[in-house]
């Protein structure tokens, strides 16, 4: 049983927007197994939330060629804010079986009040053999 760390940073990008007080960063981590949905909700000090759903990452073993494939993270966001956001990025990082880093990001655009969308990554890990993927970055922009 692999675990996978999710680690959720959310940080709001207020474009077109003032505010006096810069937005603070929020963390929150979570461990669960390769098999789990998780979801994290995360709210920041502006009073703005999403919930994002990441689903059990996938990676392919090439037997025949002796490789393992781009791993696919797919995941949902759910605006849990008062407002519409504009553009959410995610971006994951991926650990693979000698320690090497990698990422990918994938956005949803446009996503209204208690709305949904789903987004799918790929994250190229020079052939090797994954072992935890993490939310490495969230922004969310509103114009």
């Amino acid at each position: 049983m692999k675990k996978i760390l999710l680690s959720i940073p959310l940080l709001y990008l207020l474009a077109a927007t003032s505010c006096e007080k810069e937005p603070e960063v929020i963390t929150e981590t979570v461990t669960v197994t390769e098999t789990d949905t998780i979801t994290v909700t995360v709210k920041d000090t502006l009073d703005q939330s999403v919930a994002i759903t990441v689903e059990p990452y996938t990676q392919t073993y090439y037997t025949s060629l002796g490789y393992y494939s781009s791993v696919s993270q797919n995941f949902s966001v759910t605006n849990l804010g008062s407002e519409e956001y504009d553009w959410v990025s995610v971006t994951f990082e991926a650990t693979t079986a000698d320690g090497a880093k990698y990422t990918g990001a994938s956005s949803v655009y446009n996503l209204g009040v208690n709305e949904t969308l789903s987004g799918q990554a790929y994250i190229s890990v020079a052939d090797k053999e994954c072992v935890s993927v993490k939310i490495k970055k969230t922004e969310v922009v509103i114009y």
